[in-house]
C-alpha cells in the first residue's frame, strides 16, 4: 500500500517543490541576461558619448598643448573652464572630466558637498591604462569612491606624448535603476508563483495523509482507484486554477508590448510573458505526469509508421519555425502493442524536444528484434556529453546550453520515460559527442500481423 502512495504522490510532491526551484533558477538566469545586455548598451553609450566630447573639443581646436601649466585647445584654455564638460553633461547625461596629467582641470564630476571635483587626481585602473600605458580604457571604475560605468581616452599633443585624458561616465546605481525595478517585479512575480506551488504541495501532502488513511480502511485495488480518481481531480483543479488568472495574461501581454512605445517596459512585459508561459506549461505537463502515473494503460495493436507521421504533422509549426525538416522512415507494416493516445505524445514530446537541438534534419526509424520493435528518433545537432545522456530523462534536468530557455519546462523526456514504463519498454540517449547529433532510442512491445 504505501509503495503505491510512494509512486503516486511522491513525485508529485517532488514536483511541485521542483517546479518552485526551478523558476527561480529561469528568473535568475534571464536576469543575468538582461544585466548583461544592459552594461552592454551602457558601454556603447559611453562610446558615444565620449566621441561627443571629442567632437566638442574639435569645435575650439584640433591640437593640444601644455603651456604656461594649463591645457590648451588650440588657443582655448582648458584649465578651470568648465563649458566643454557641462554641454557633454547636457546633451548625453554623462558626467565629463578633462585631466591635465592626472588632475581634473575641467570637471562636472561632484564631491560629496556638490562643489565641483577640481584639483582631484585620477585613482583608478584607468590611470596606468590611459596616463602610462597610452591607451584607451573602458569599463567599471571608483570615481571618488562612486562606482562609474567610464570610458576614457588619451590626450596626446603634436609629438604624440600623453598629456592628458578625457573622461565620460554614468554612475552605475542611475545607469541599472531600471534594471533593478525589473528585477524588483520579477522576483516579487517569482515568490508568488513560488508560494502558490508551495500550498499545491502542501495540499498534496494532505491528500497523501487522507490517501493513507483510505488504503488502510478500504481494499488495495479499490483504494488505489480511489486515491488515482482523487489525484487526478486534484491536479486538474490546481491546474485549472493556474490557468484561470494566466489566461487573461497570456492574452493582454502580448497586446501590451506590441502597443508600449518604451522599449525598456517592453523588455519587462516579456519577462512576464516568458514566465506566465512558463508557468502553464508546468501546469499542463505535470497534469499529463500524474495521468500517466494514476492510470492502467491498456495496449491494443497499432500500425507504428502513421503514428510517427501524425506526430509530425502535430509538431510541423515547431519544426518549420527552427528549420528542421523531419523525415519517417518507419517501414511499413511494423505493429506494436501501445496506447495510442500514450504512444502520440510520446512522438511529439520527442519531436518537439529533438528540434530545439537539430541542426537541419530529424529521421524517425524503427527495426524488428525479436518480439520487441526498437525505435530510433536521431537528429544532426548539438549532440551530448557521455554524463548527459542518462540524466536528460531526469525531471526538469536541461543541459547547460539550455538552461536560459524559458520555454522548456524540463518534464518531456521525464513524461517519454514514464510513458515507456506503461509500455514494458525502456527509453535511453546515445551521442558521439558535443557537435555530432543524437540519437534517443525506446522499446515497445511487438504485435503480431492481423
Amino acid at each position: 500500500m504505501k509503495g503505491i502512495v510512494r509512486s503516486i504522490l511522491l513525485p508529485l510532491l517532488v514536483t511541485a517543490t521542483l517546479a518552485a526551484l526551478a523558476l527561480h533558477a529561469v528568473n535568475h538566469l534571464v536576469l543575468e541576461r538582461v544585466l548583461s545586455q544592459e552594461l552592454a548598451e551602457v558601454a556603447e553609450l559611453q562610446n558615444k558619448n565620449l566621441r561627443v566630447f571629442w567632437e566638442l573639443c574639435g569645435t575650439k581646436g584640433s591640437v593640444f598643448r601644455l603651456e604656461g601649466g594649463a591645457l590648451w585647445c588650440g588657443n582655448y584654455r582648458i584649465n578651470g573652464n568648465n563649458e566643454i564638460p557641462d554641454k557633454v553633461l547636457s546633451l548625453t547625461g554623462s558626467r565629463a572630466t578633462v585631466f591635465m596629467g592626472d588632475v581634473r582641470v575641467a570637471t562636472n564630476v561632484p564631491l560629496a558637498d556638490g562643489r565641483r571635483a577640481l584639483g582631484t587626481v585620477l585613482a583608478n585602473p584607468a590611470r596606468r591604462a590611459v596616463l602610462v600605458e597610452g591607451r584607451s580604457y573602458r569599463g567599471q571604475a571608483s570615481i571618488l569612491g562612486v562606482p562609474y560605468y567610464t570610458a576614457y581616452d588619451p590626450i596626446r599633443n603634436v609629438r604624440g606624448e600623453v598629456i592628458g585624458a578625457l573622461f565620460v561616465g554614468m554612475d552605475i546605481d542611475h545607469s541599472l535603476a531600471a534594471y533593478r525595478r525589473m528585477s524588483f517585479s520579477i522576483r516579487a512575480i517569482n515568490a508568488s508563483f513560488g508560494v502558490g506551488i508551495v500550498l499545491c504541495a502542501f495540499l498534496l501532502l494532505v491528500q497523501k495523509r487522507r490517501a493513507e488513511e483510505v488504503l488502510r480502511e478500504r481494499g488495495r485495488l479499490e483504494a488505489k482507484a480511489q486515491h488515482s480518481a482523487m489525484m487526478e481531480a486534484l491536479m486538474v483543479h490546481l491546474s485549472h486554477d493556474l490557468k484561470t488568472p494566466l489566461t487573461p495574461l497570456c492574452a493582454l501581454l502580448p497586446l501590451l508590448i506590441r502597443e508600449t512605445g518604451d522599449p525598456r517596459l517592453a523588455r519587462m512585459l516579456e519577462i512576464c510573458r516568458d514566465n506566465v508561459d512558463q508557468i502553464r506549461g508546468m501546469a499542463e505537463k505535470s497534469l499529463q505526469m500524474v495521468k500517466l502515473s494514476s492510470r492502467e494503460t491498456d495496449l491494443w495493436p497499432l500500425e507504428l509508421a502513421p503514428l510517427a507521421e501524425q506526430a509530425i504533422l502535430d509538431t510541423a509549426d515547431e519544426l518549420s519555425r527552427r528549420q528542421v525538416s523531419c523525415r519517417n522512415l518507419i517501414p511499413a507494416g511494423i505493429r506494436i502493442m501501445g496506447s495510442m493516445e500514450q504512444i502520440d505524445l510520446l512522438f511529439t514530446n520527442l519531436l518537439s524536444n529533438t528540434a530545439r537541438y537539430a541542426a537541419s534534419t530529424v529521421e524517425i526509424g524503427a527495426r524488428v528484434e525479436g518480439n520487441q520493435v526498437v525505435v530510433e528518433v536521431r537528429d544532426d545537432g548539438t549532440g551530448l556529453d557521455p554524463e548527459h545522456t542518462a540524466l536528460i530523462f531526469t525531471e526538469f534536468f536541461k543541459t547547460d546550453g539550455a538552461r536560459q530557455d524559458t520555454g522548456r519546462q524540463g518534464l518531456g523526456l521525464a513524461i517519454c520515460q514514464r510513458i515507456l514504463y506503461n509500455h514494458g519498454g525502456r527509453i535511453w540517449a546515445e551521442s558521439p559527442g558535443p557537435g555530432l547529433g543524437t540519437s534517443v532510442f525506446f522499446t515497445l512491445k511487438g504485435a503480431p500481423p492481423p
